[in-house]
């Protein structure tokens, strides 16, 4: 979509099956999509595809070290890397886990789960330049999660968020 001409050009088949409740990030060169809901029956994906509107073409990232399959998780990216958490997949309704993707050498790392929040489906999440942050979600024996955490990929480290006055 260009929102100069209000016109719409119709991108190449991505090799993908359709989906929802997936992420999509934006590297400045590329978008990448990954995870998510879809097919007959339904399934829950592990894989994605990044899209470069210069070359008008698809690839696929890799499937080696991907994390489990979700839907309904969140996604930033850091400037170098896609990090993918949470969301609910075919393990659990509310995981507490997710990886690291770079884009540049096609590799998946896993993130930590040692400190990690409680599994969540549906949160928030934003990058700080720094951090990412994640806050709410919908959780295990609470459908409404008014709990966060702070997680530094660089050193693959969480930290614990406050809650007094939010």
């Amino acid at each position: 979509y260009d929102p100069a001409t209000d016109t719409w050009t119709p991108t190449p088949h991505s090799g993908l099956a359709g989906r929802f409740v997936h992420t999509a990030i934006w590297t400045g060169q590329e978008m990448i999509i990954w995870g998510g809901l879809g097919g007959s029956p339904l399934e829950f994906h592990k894989s994605g595809g990044r899209y470069n509107p210069a070359t008008d073409s698809w690839l696929p990232t890799s499937t080696v070290n991907v994390p489990a399959e979700r839907a309904g998780h969140l996604a930033v990216w850091t400037g170098s890397k896609m990090v993918v958490w949470g969301g609910s997949g075919r393990e659990a309704a509310f995981m507490a886990s997710g990886g690291r993707y770079n884009p540049a050498s096609d590799i998946w790392e896993p993130t930590s789960e040692m400190g990690a929040p409680a599994g969540r489906y549906l949160s928030a999440g934003v990058w700080t330049g720094r951090r990412m942050l994640i806050w709410g979600g919908w959780g295990s024996g609470n459908p409404t999660l008014d709990t966060g955490s702070t997680y530094d990929p660089e050193n693959d480290t969480w930290s614990p968020m406050s809650a007094v006055g939010a």
